[in-house]
């Protein structure tokens, strides 16, 4: 019985590991990915944009983001630095958080290469009362077919 509870405590600690999107072999980096920030914000909170982190290779679904976020009375796109993104050579990352009741802003502070996958580091900072906003960062790399991971 005691061999029975071990095996089963032990079935239960594997799968409960919570690193599926890494091999079990450290990730070999291959180095720093360079991109460039097309928008960078909070968006009021009433454009129906969920939090999510978004790898967009496409013109189709860059469009429909982009109607997402000027939807109402918005114009969110009409202050990014680039609309019209060549997705044969670049892929644009869009990270959104949840819509925070205080003043924060979101960052892309490194996007690294690994030898399977792309590493995509954010960080969130900021405080202070302010009307309901949703802090955002999109920016476009060169093209790759590599999985992401999102930290």
């Amino acid at each position: 019985m005691k061999n029975y509870l071990f095996l089963l405590s032990l079935f239960l600690f594997i799968s409960c590991n919570n690193d599926d999107d890494m091999n079990e072999e450290p990730a070999i980096q291959t180095g720093p990915v360079a991109f460039t920030t097309i928008s960078q914000g909070r968006l009021n909170g009433n454009e129906g944009v969920v939090q999510s982190n978004l790898v967009i290779n496409n013109a189709s679904d860059w469009i429909a983001l982009m109607n997402q976020m000027d939807s109402g009375f918005n114009n969110f796109t009409g202050d990014f630095t680039q609309t019209n993104i060549d997705f044969n050579n670049f892929t644009v990352i869009a990270i959104f958080e949840d819509v925070l009741p205080e003043f924060y802003l979101l960052e892309i502070t490194s996007i690294i290469e690994n030898q399977n996958y792309i590493e995509v580091t954010t960080v969130i900072d900021g405080g202070g009362f302010t009307s309901l906003s949703q802090p955002f960062h999109i920016v476009k790399i060169p093209k790759t077919a590599k999985p992401f991971v999102f930290l």
